[in-house]
């Protein structure tokens, strides 16, 4: 069996890893973080109840803020898009105080360095989960070329996008508990839950294969976080927070950035005529989305696919005991192509496994397949393919292509290894 990483091995992938963090300082020294400010906004309002945090979307999710943060972007003459709070009401509780402390500029600054070192951080916790201590420096030198390419990691850097931070403690939870130390694993999966709430399935799998005290752990650390929330923002927030899951689970949004099933089935079915775009113009951004009304039978359809895909993903979970880590890539691929809205950026903790593709499959291959993987999602690329075409859809499916590539490599790996040992 290969040795694991070690403290001593990592040297070398460590130092990489420090240029990259330098390296994400100076590219990101002024990101727009667009994503950033609706958190901003979310603490600067939290005082004036939930009509001042969330939307309050009725029958479907139009992608918008509550008009206060439109109304204050065009007196503050902030020429951005601005996006809804679409977070558990406790963020926005914690950032409340920060905003009468710090400018948004300084607080966007203090993102921008925490987010560059969680990106670093995660692509080592992936390479101590993934490989082998002979191929650790090779695992981070390709991670560092797909960080620095692909708009899965750099639009949430340029962003500063809280996804950042959840990636990071799914792999915190990930290695802890490979590590043995199910406790820990348990409470940085609820975390992560707690900021967004699709890890609490990554939960399940734990639970379907055994590792009882890590979900044990979640679930206390989960309850306990809920508890925390409800008393410092009660239920009327949280009622609100609902409210706006509900509408999106029935709502289509199909963007340049949102991949996955349903925007998928309606880009090839739905005509757009039908669609209804929702741009942010009136803030001085150049932003649209088109969004689209699930009938009822799509919901049902959507929910049905979903639970299966988790079912099915028990179940392999069950069988492996989890002893191969490329499960979870595969896992965080198929639940995120399952969900109703995920951004790209919903992806970026698979994209940190893909330098075990050359561990696995070999060099060669291993680096054909990254390339297959990661090319569709390079920003260059990407207006090559638009230019040359004229045509969106040869985005939409190049990334859609992306993603099943990834998927199916990483299942080839595990299957590879199994072969092989």
């Amino acid at each position: 069996m290969s040795e694991k990483p070690t403290v001593a091995t990592m040297r070398l992938p460590i130092f990489l890893a420090v240029f990259l963090f330098i390296v994400f300082l100076v590219l990101f020294s002024d990101a727009t973080s667009d994503d950033l400010r609706s958190l901003w906004l979310a603490g600067q309002f939290f005082g004036q109840g939930p009509a001042g945090v969330y939307a309050g979307s009725e029958g479907t999710f139009y992608m918008v803020p509550p008009d206060i943060w439109i109304e204050t972007i065009i007196a503050q003459d902030v020429p951005r898009p601005v996006y809804p709070f679409i977070y558990p009401p406790l963020w926005a509780w914690a950032v409340e105080p920060l905003t009468t402390t710090l400018s948004f500029d300084q607080f966007k600054l203090i993102s921008t360095v925490i987010n560059a070192a969680l990106v670093c951080g995660s692509l080592l916790l992936a390479c101590r989960i993934a490989s082998s201590a002979q191929s650790a420096t090779i695992f981070v030198a390709v991670g560092i070329l797909v960080c620095t390419t692909s708009i899965v990691v750099l639009l949430p850097m340029e962003q500063n996008q809280p996804q950042i931070l959840v990636s990071f403690l799914i792999l915190l939870a990930i290695e802890r508990e490979r590590s043995g130390n199910q406790a820990l694993g348990g409470l940085a999966m609820a975390l992560a839950a707690a900021i967004k709430l699709y890890p609490a399935i990554f939960a399940i799998f734990w639970l379907c294969a055994g590792r009882r005290t890590a979900f044990a752990s979640f679930a206390i650390s989960g309850a306990t976080l809920g508890v925390i929330s409800m008393y410092v923002a009660g239920w009327p927030f949280h009622q609100a927070f609902l409210n706006e899951i509900s509408m999106i689970s029935g709502t289509v949004l199909f963007s340049a950035a949102n991949f996955s099933l349903d925007p998928l089935v309606a880009y090839l079915f739905v005509d757009q005529a039908n669609m209804t775009e929702i741009s942010t113009e009136i803030t001085g951004g150049k932003t649209s989305w088109f969004i689209y009304p699930k009938p009822a039978f799509w919901v049902i359809a959507s929910i049905f696919v979903q639970l299966v895909g988790i079912a099915a993903l028990g179940i392999f979970a069950r069988r492996t005991r989890l002893g191969d880590p490329l499960f979870w890539p595969v896992a965080i691929l198929l639940v995120s192509w399952l969900s109703p809205l995920s951004w790209l950026y919903h992806y970026l903790t698979a994209f940190f496994f893909l330098p075990a593709l050359l561990q696995r499959l070999g060099v060669v291959f291993g680096s054909l397949l990254v390339l297959a993987v990661t090319l569709p999602t390079v920003i260059m690329f990407r207006g090559i393919l638009l230019e040359a075409s004229g045509r969106t859809e040869v985005i939409v499916f190049s990334t859609h292509f992306s993603l099943i590539v990834a998927a199916v490599s990483f299942l080839v790996a595990m299957k590879w290894r199994r072969r092989t040992t």
